[in-house]
């Protein structure tokens, strides 16, 4: 496996149709690493949207790696994966494998867009935009 310290290139995606009628659209983007395995940060920048670059920090145990991109409210953020701009920041999760073959991570990402009280009980529920992602060192 490569060191995870580094210029990494990857693709992810997202859905804007249906489970039945999927419209799948794919977004480019470059992740700066510093640090280790244990952990580390860096610098996500979006090269289809051309959003302000936005922080990660994550951590890769074995083959298994995690991070969270953490970025601000963007009209343009919104419009593409169909966030309300209620919050000011959003986290998007992404977590994924190392695959020897391919010579890159693979996995799903996840983000809350919405959050909503119900009931008596206060139980909450929550909207998700997921999609797949990759990501391979340059």
């Amino acid at each position: 496996m490569e060191k995870i310290q580094g210029t990494w290139n990857g693709e992810y995606s997202i859905n804007h149709g249906t489970e039945d009628e999927p419209d799948i659209q794919y977004f480019s983007f470059e992740l700066r690493i510093k640090g280790d395995e244990d952990g580390f940060t860096g610098k996500f920048i979006d090269q289809t949207l051309h959003t302000n670059n936005t922080e990660v920090k994550g951590f890769v145990e074995g083959d298994f790696i995690s991070f969270v991109r953490t970025a601000n409210a963007d009209p343009e953020l919104h419009e593409f994966l169909s966030f309300e701009p209620s919050e000011l920041t959003y986290e998007f999760n992404f977590s994924g494998n190392y695959n020897e073959q391919e010579k890159a991570f693979e996995g799903i990402w996840e983000a809350v867009v919405e959050e909503e009280n119900e009931g008596l009980q206060e139980s909450v529920l929550e909207e998700l935009r997921t999609g797949a992602w990759y990501l391979r060192k340059l």
